[in-house]
């Protein structure tokens, strides 16, 4: 079973590598948004993972963004690791 950046099971529909790397783009972006509701003062928590499922389902489905390469994708991800919204690899997800 292969995961996802937050360290849960891909969804039956995300297949191929480029799926796997957009649903992973569209689980940064929600959890982007998350994060700045709840700075913000909203009453969601950080992470809310329904939240975050339902946000990233909508943004993957979307398709309003090109996926990019798996190299725009290390970048993006460890500018998320560093604003902590995703934990390094091999680190419990927070």
């Amino acid at each position: 079973m292969e995961l996802d950046v937050r360290g849960t099971p891909y969804p039956p529909y995300v297949q191929t590598d480029e799926q796997r790397r957009r649903w992973d783009w569209a689980t940064l972006i929600a959890l982007g948004i998350n994060k700045q509701a709840v700075d913000a003062g909203s009453a969601y928590s950080f992470p809310d993972m329904t939240f975050v499922w339902h946000e990233t389902r909508a943004i993957y489905q979307d398709g309003m963004f090109t996926t990019g390469t798996a190299e725009e994708f290390e970048a993006g991800l460890q500018t998320a690791v560093e604003a902590g919204l995703v934990p390094r690899r091999g680190e419990a997800p927070g």
